[in-house]
């Protein structure tokens, strides 16, 4: 009888394989079983169509990104293009209109010393013209507007003799025109101050612009400014000291903080004028009509000074100077003779007819 071999012995190699054996690809040593199955050919193929499908998907869209893009991406460039042209153009309109300003103003000043007062006329408004189209040449129009006054109106004993029924010659009286009637709020002037100082303005209408402040910070020391027009002007912080100021027109001014010491104010009219903080030392009020006056705060005024001008109940005094016996008994003096004229008021309005 024939023995079974063991269950543990190999069977032997009879030296042929299987084709599935021959097809299989040899496991490395060490590696785990693969528990999934080689791909096979078909299945490759199919993975890449669909890869292919995907890539030609991804440049389908790109295309149409890019094709959705390209217009607004020329229409910004346009834009920019367009922006920096204008830009482009304006800075040369502005250059342009800077160059046609300065020849302007070149031949504006050369016409102030034409000895045709016709010449100097067009000379002057021309100027005025440049002021108004350009505020950052007004400074220089300012000067140069207050030195042809300086030069041409001076104020010396031999033109004091001379009489002015008509108030300054035409050049100068445009000169002033242009100068009062300029507007002077803001910077505007660039710190160029209206400097007339010892100058012959006998007669002059110097109202202008009154609230543009065309005459705020002017000099006008030792000016010659008899009869002149100040109505309703703002002189503050104006210097007037040792100005001639008799029979001018004041009424209605603004004088906050203006220098007045030594000034002749010898019948003027100072109807309405504010005094505040003004420096009234040395003036000379000497008929000065005082209806309405303010001289509250007026510095370095005394009772001497208010004695000598035409007194009202409407003008305003400093407080230590109400109670003064020689000032009440004058304005009761003057209020009982207006009384017997029939002008008596009451309270502080207007007189009676």
């Amino acid at each position: 009888m024939t023995t079974p071999p063991p269950d543990n012995v190999p069977a032997e190699d009879d030296g042929h394989t299987s084709a599935e054996d021959d097809n299989e690809t040899p496991v490395p040593a060490g590696a785990p079983p693969s528990t999934l199955p080689a791909p096979t050919a078909g299945a490759t193929t199919e993975r890449e169509r669909e890869e292919a499908r995907e890539r030609r998907l991804l440049r389908t869209q790109w295309a149409m990104v890019v094709a959705t893009t390209l217009p607004g991406l020329a229409a910004v460039i346009a834009l920019v293009f367009t922006y920096v042209s204008v830009q482009q153009g304006q800075d040369n309109l502005r250059m342009s209109e800077q160059g046609q300003i300065t020849d302007r103003y070149n031949d504006a000043v050369t016409n102030l010393g034409a000895d045709s007062i016709d010449i100097r006329l067009g000379g002057i408004y021309a100027l005025q013209r440049i002021m108004t189209d350009s505020a950052r040449d007004q400074p220089a129009v300012v000067r140069i507007l207050t030195a042809f006054v300086r030069v041409h109106a001076p104020s010396t004993a031999v033109t004091r003799k001379e009489a002015r029924p008509d108030g300054p010659p035409p050049d100068i009286a445009a000169a002033l025109e242009t100068l009062t009637g300029r507007d002077a709020l803001g910077d505007r002037d660039g710190g160029a101050r209206v400097d007339l100082r010892r100058t012959d303005l006998r007669g002059a209408d110097l109202t202008g612009s009154g609230q543009k402040r065309p005459l705020a910070w002017a000099d006008f020391r030792t000016a010659d400014l008899a009869d002149a027009d100040f109505e309703g002007v703002d002189l503050m912080f104006a210097r007037l000291d040792d100005a001639d100021l008799t029979n001018a027109d004041l009424a209605g001014t603004n004088l906050f903080d203006a220098d007045v010491r030594g000034a002749n104010l010898r019948g003027a009219n100072l109807y309405g004028a504010q005094f505040d903080d003004a420096d009234c030392t040395g003036a000379d009020f000497t008929g000065a009509d005082l209806w309405a006056t303010d001289l509250r705060t007026c510095k370095g005024l005394t009772v001497k000074q208010v004695l000598s001008a035409q007194l009202h109940l409407t003008m305003r005094l400093p407080k230590q100077m109400n109670k003064d016996a020689r000032l009440l008994a004058r304005i009761r003096a003057i209020e009982k003779a207006r009384c017997d004229k029939k002008l008596c008021r009451e309270g502080p309005g207007e007189p009676k007819d």
